[in-house]
């Protein structure tokens, strides 16, 4: 169940897309449609995996205190790793937008890395999930793979730098 966790916090922090990176720190996107049915049917679907069950309950994670990049300041106002939602949406070039946390998707994947540890694994992420060029660089720097159904996808994924020959 741990495990289940926190793939579901991990999957409802990552929405559709992103379009351009607002600092070192965080991403910033105008609105667009995301899917949280197909999130959904793909949560349900995943619970159903193949792997063994006796791997998710083996034992805890390393990590006890799952650290979000969310918080409130003293003085009332919302924070994404530190930094002022309202100084952020000041720059914004359109409001409403998303926010992520660059940090945020470091430590989820690495979270995902812990888990996943000493089995022969490949986290993939896919690329239908979220198509922002800076998203993906990224996790293919944290050395993760592109899953992927389309041509685009696939000009998308060897644009943002992962390898084919890999896998």
């Amino acid at each position: 169940m741990v495990a289940w966790n926190l793939v579901f916090q991990t999957l409802t922090t990552l929405p559709r897309k992103y379009i351009q990176r607002s600092s070192n720190r965080l991403f910033v996107n105008p609105v667009s449609a995301c899917k949280l049915e197909s999130i959904s049917r793909n949560l349900t679907s995943l619970q159903a995996c193949c792997v063994p069950r006796a791997v998710l309950f083996s034992s805890g994670p390393k990590t006890q205190n799952f650290q979000h990049c969310f918080e409130k300041s003293k003085d009332g106002f919302l924070l994404c790793e530190g930094v002022k939602v309202e100084e952020v949406m000041k720059v914004a070039e359109q409001s409403p937008f998303y926010l992520y946390s660059k940090p945020q998707i470091t430590r989820n994947v690495e979270a995902y890395k812990e888990a996943l540890e000493g089995l022969d694994s490949i986290i993939g992420f896919p690329i239908q999930a979220n198509d922002n060029l800076n998203i993906l660089e990224h996790l293919q720097k944290l050395e993760c793979g592109a899953v992927l159904v389309s041509g685009n996808e696939l000009e998308l994924a060897l644009h943002a730098g992962f390898d084919p020959t890999r896998y």
